[in-house]
């Protein structure tokens, strides 16, 4: 069957969900893709589940060697980018439910915007999600952008992404263009989406789909939560010692993941960077070694802010 759309699908322990996500990709409208799947070394019945689904549809689904390798989900994504060489690539998780219509509203997205920009600038469309609970039975969220209160019209700017990623990849869509200048993704990105966010920002253009395409499942194993967020629950933990410390702690942590990401960027794209752009994601990577008060100046002269208002004023106010 002709295929233009590859489906890139990592797993890793993932048997408790997994029957139902390949049951809703196998639903899609659209019906020209195919699904390639790497297991990272599960030791539930990931790989029995993916074999039975392989012998099925033989014609739909790869299954790529692992050669024995835990590349973790980073490294399991970017070997299975550079796998694939189609003109058109999607990301799935493991343990989602996609809606029927979720391949043919994003594909229709960036048909529109190759049309409007060209196939050799590289494109990425995101598109919204349902929250649901661990069982997919319950919506938590009509919406994951209203959920967390995010802001989509900046989202996607480098200076936001720096600080948070707003296109989730079990979302995204991205054309070859984009592929042949994002991989390989190196090892030093903090997500594999974050880094085609970013190369997308630099280099081409994002746009969305307002409407949810899937079911995201909120539950305590999700690489990347959806949390709830609300300005009353960030004012206490930032009033109460206890919490505020540990939530120093691990944002200490993620920035220091932020900053390694944006060297790695710079120096891979430093010279086909504008001036600008460089100067930048140079100075958020290095960010730490300035002072406090030269740190906020830094932070606001370049509005290296979360795309949540309140979230980036509580974060200058009580401590970068």
């Amino acid at each position: 069957m002709p295929h233009n759309i590859d489906i890139l699908l990592a797993t890793f322990n993932g048997g408790k969900h997994l029957r139902e996500q390949l049951d809703s990709i196998l639903r899609q409208e659209y019906r020209q893709w195919r699904l390639i799947i790497r297991d990272d070394g599960s030791s539930d019945d990931s790989l029995a589940i993916i074999n039975e689904y392989l012998t099925l549809y033989p014609e739909r689904i790869i299954l790529l060697d692992n050669e024995g390798r835990n590349l973790g989900v980073v490294g399991n994504f970017s070997l299975l980018l550079e796998y694939s060489k189609a003109d058109y690539i999607m990301f799935s998780d493991q343990d989602d439910i996609w809606l029927p219509h979720k391949i043919s509203a994003t594909f229709e997205k960036l048909i529109e915007m190759e049309n409007r920009f060209g196939s050799d600038v590289p494109l990425l469309v995101y598109t919204n999600q349902t929250v649901v609970d661990e069982n997919g039975s319950d919506v938590l969220a009509d919406s994951v952008w209203e959920y967390q209160q995010l802001d989509t019209r900046n989202a996607t700017k480098i200076n936001r992404l720096l600080l948070q990623n707003i296109p989730t990849g079990c979302t995204i869509m991205i054309n070859r263009a984009l592929r042949d200048m994002a991989s390989p993704i190196p090892a030093d990105a903090t997500m594999h989406d974050w880094w085609l966010a970013l190369v997308a920002a630099a280099f081409g253009k994002s746009d969305y789909v307002a409407e949810s395409t899937m079911l995201y499942r909120q539950h305590g194993r999700n690489v990347c939560g959806a949390e709830e967020w609300s300005l009353l629950k960030h004012c206490i933990s930032f009033l109460s010692p206890q919490p505020r410390r540990e939530i120093v702690v691990r944002r200490e942590r993620l920035l220091s993941s932020f900053r390694r990401q944006a060297s790695v960027f710079v120096q891979r794209y430093g010279k086909q960077l504008s001036g600008k752009d460089r100067e930048m994601i140079h100075i958020f990577a290095t960010l730490d070694g300035f002072g406090k008060f030269q740190q906020k100046y830094y932070i606001l002269k370049y509005r290296f802010f979360y795309s949540n208002g309140p979230v980036t004023f509580a974060m200058i106010l009580f401590r970068w």
